[in-house]
């Protein structure tokens, strides 16, 4: 009888097979679904028997949850080798124990170690106060440090001991500690989960209280957390690298430090063998004030243990960090921005380039001085809905004689999204490697025609705050800004819109009125909108924005 498919989906985007009148069978365990892929795999029926082929273990189906369709599986082979003469007798709480020594403080829970778990993918386990259903507020298991501190409540699996065949799926329940003092013949539900927080087997058991069970310090050396090391760590944010512009990554000098439950820890480079740091791919030093998002992962080896590991395996450690470009004493700090221009006649796009720079003193057009790197995307004018990753260089010499020769490199990321006759979004611009969302989504000027060389243009697009306005058209453009100094971008006093070699500017307050210029407009081109800043004794040029200009 053919499978149908299931009322749920997957992570992959497919459903996975459930036939709920089927016959009984025994399924292969990698076939189970359990949350996570859809594809090729099976919802199975109370009483079908599933075998882990890899670690001999045979499971029964003890319950499907209605809404997830994840099966509860538990162990009917104890030992995996395939033998009914180890079968274990029924599925209550008599049958395995909650082992706990109140005579030290945090207080030991010790989870029988005849109950195994098997499957790589089962990462860890919560214990419930009573059996008949999990209430998160009577948990009672958690980890804590050897001062006393709170580490987690997920308890980690560990690897059995087997004398048949090695090990390399079949779990046992770490062991936790509690608060708790419960009374011998107590149920309490145990729980175990996969990386992904789905239930994949409970069991209730009986409390025992007893001293005579193993200290949690006598067990496995956990891994507690990992962390970086380098001389560009933020003296008041240890997650925060501040890395001067222009300095070769060659330079970061980081090592990674893994931390052990028992205070030790160990200093291993970050060279991809046990070590690696994500972000960083594509990212060019040359922005100041530019923001990523970093990842520290550490491979865990075989033997090691990990409070709250990522993979599925339970095989990696990962830390957060952010990485803020600052100025470096003697270094232009300057930014191109990018827009993209319709061609009426050509029916494509060009860029127009624009420089800035942390001094706020200039606003150069540099189209004809900016050149693609070698490692770059080739732009494509009429390439739609693809990222293209950029990567240019512009030599400031060639922009103004009164610049050094200096080479700046920098990245940027821009979406085509339709030709500029269209009236709906034409493009988007990240600014940032982790900008998201990128600048432009749904952003106009809007414009009616008074006559050829007079025309009223209104930006607001919709938005009913000018705070919503300056967040949409100037934050996102991702403003130069020095950290060290600034905890956001100046606020602007002015706008400029910039139309060939015309600039007409208004103050801030006008942002949600109908304004007039004079002049030629291109209802299919890109209008410029310069943020400055007034002083009673300078004006501080901030960013540009482009708005793709559409016809009232």
């Amino acid at each position: 009888m053919a499978k149908i498919l299931a009322q749920v989906t997957g992570s992959d985007g497919h459903a996975p097979q459930y036939q709920p009148d089927s016959r009984w069978t025994t399924f292969n365990f990698k076939e189970i679904y359990l949350g996570q892929e859809g594809l090729n795999k099976y919802v199975p029926n109370v009483g079908d028997w599933v075998q882990d082929i890899a670690s001999y273990q045979k499971y029964v189906v003890t319950a499907i949850d209605p809404l997830t369709l994840i099966p509860t599986m538990v162990i009917v082979d104890e030992q995996g080798l395939g033998d009914n003469s180890d079968l274990l007798v029924g599925t209550t709480a008599d049958t395995y124990r909650v082992y706990l020594d109140t005579s030290v403080t945090p207080h030991i829970l010790a989870v029988d170690t005849r109950f195994k778990v098997g499957g790589s993918m089962s990462q860890y386990a919560k214990m419930f106060r009573g059996s008949e259903t999990v209430d998160p507020t009577k948990q009672i298991s958690f980890l804590y440090d050897t001062a006393g501190n709170y580490l987690t409540d997920q308890i980690p699996l560990e690897l059995a001991a087997l004398n048949s065949h090695d090990n390399t799926s079949i779990k046992v329940v770490g062991v936790a500690h509690t608060r708790e003092k419960m009374k011998d013949g107590e149920r309490v539900m145990v729980v175990v989960y996969n990386d992904q927080g789905h239930v994949v087997s409970k069991r209730a058991m009986l409390v025992e209280n007893t001293s005579f069970i193993r200290n949690i310090a006598a067990g496995t050396k956990y891994v507690s957390h990992v962390s970086l090391e380098s001389p560009f760590l933020s003296a008041s944010n240890a997650s925060v690298l501040e890395y001067p512009i222009n300095v070769p990554l060659q330079a970061f000098n980081m090592f990674g430090i893994v931390h052990y439950s028992d205070g030790s820890k160990n200093t291993l480079p970050i060279d991809g063998t046990k070590f690696r740091i994500y972000g960083l791919e594509r990212f060019v030093s040359t922005v100041v004030g530019q923001e990523i998002k970093l990842a520290l992962s550490y491979v865990l080896d075989p033997t090691e243990v990990a409070y709250g590991a990522v993979a599925g395996d339970g095989k990696y450690v990962t830390a957060p960090y952010s990485l803020i470009s600052t100025v470096q004493n003697g270094a232009y700090t300057v930014k191109l921005y990018a827009y993209p221009v319709w061609s009426d006649t050509e029916h494509r796009y060009s860029l127009r380039w624009f420089l800035m720079d942390l001094n706020r003193d200039i606003l150069f057009d540099v189209t004809p001085y900016v050149y693609f790197n070698n490692n770059s995307d080739v732009f494509d004018p009429v390439g739609y809905n693809k990222i293209q990753n950029l990567s240019v260089r512009v030599n400031l010499k060639d922009v103004s004689a009164g610049l050094k020769s200096y080479i700046h490199t920098q990245t940027i990321a821009i979406v085509l999204k339709a030709p500029g006759t269209e009236n709906t979004t034409r493009w988007q611009i990240g600014f940032e490697p982790t900008q998201m969302p990128f600048y432009g989504n749904d952003l106009f000027a809007k414009v009616s025609m008074i006559n050829q060389n007079l025309w009223t243009v209104n930006v607001k697009n919709g938005l009913a705050h000018q705070t919503q306005w300056l967040n949409e058209l100037y934050y996102q453009t991702k403003p130069l800004m020095d950290k060290k100094k600034e905890v956001t971008p100046p606020v602007p006093t002015h706008f400029v819109f910039v139309y060939g070699n015309s600039r007409t500017e208004y103050p801030i307050a006008d942002w949600d009125k109908n304004l007039t210029v004079n002049g030629a407009l291109d209802i299919t081109g890109t209008l410029q909108i310069e943020f400055v800043k007034k002083t009673t004794t300078s004006t501080l040029r901030l960013a540009i924005a482009g708005l793709a200009i559409k016809e009232m």
